[in-house]
C-alpha cells in the first residue's frame, strides 16, 4: 500500500508539472502569435482567433486539472500533519531527555528528536485502521481518479 501511495504522489507531481510547463507554453504561443497577426490579412487573423479560442479552452481545461491537483495536495499535508501530532506525542511520551527540550521562560515542551519509536507510529497513523488510513485510502483513490481523468482530458496535449 505504500508503494501504491508513493506511485500516486509520483504520478500527481509529474502530471501536474507538465500541465503547468503546458499553461506557460500556451501563454507564450498566444503573445507570439498576436504579435505576428498584426502583419496578416483578415481571414488569418480570423483563423489565428479561432486556433486561439481553441488553444484557450484546452489551458483551461488543463488549469482546471490543476487546481483540483492542489486540493489533492492539500488534503495529503491535512493527513501528513495529523500522523506528525500522533509521532510527536509517541517521541515526547518516551520520555527520552534528548528527545525533549524544555523552553526555560515558557516551560513548553518542545519535540527535537523523534526517534524510531516517532517514525513508526508515523507510519502506524498512515496506514492504520483506528488512525489515518481512512483518510489515506480516500486520498489515493482520489488520485487515482484524478490521474485517469487527466490522461483521458489533457495526456493528447499536455504531452509525456
Amino acid at each position: 500500500m505504500a508503494a501504491e501511495l508513493w506511485l500516486g504522489m509520483l504520478g500527481l507531481a509529474g502530471r501536474s508539472a507538465r500541465g503547468e510547463k503546458f499553461v506557460a507554453r500556451h501563454a507564450d504561443a498566444v503573445q507570439a502569435r498576436r504579435r505576428r497577426s498584426r502583419s496578416r490579412s483578415t481571414r488569418q487573423r480570423a483563423s489565428d482567433a479561432e486556433a486561439d479560442a481553441d488553444a484557450d479552452a484546452d489551458a483551461e481545461l488543463v488549469s482546471e486539472f490543476l487546481e483540483a491537483g492542489e486540493r489533492l495536495w492539500t488534503r495529503l499535508e491535512g493527513i501528513l500533519a495529523a500522523c506528525e501530532r500522533w509521532m510527536y506525542a509517541a517521541a515526547a511520551s518516551a520520555g527520552s531527555a534528548g528527545n525533549v527540550r524544555t523552553d526555560a521562560r515558557t516551560g513548553r515542551k518542545t519535540v527535537v528528536a523523534v526517534g524510531e519509536e516517532g517514525g513508526r507510529e508515523f507510519v502506524a497513523s498512515v496506514f492504520g485502521r483506528a488512525r489515518e488510513l481512512e483518510s489515506t485510502e480516500r486520498f489515493m483513490a482520489g488520485v487515482r481518479l484524478w490521474t485517469g481523468r487527466f490522461d483521458k482530458n489533457c495526456g493528447g496535449w499536455v504531452g509525456r
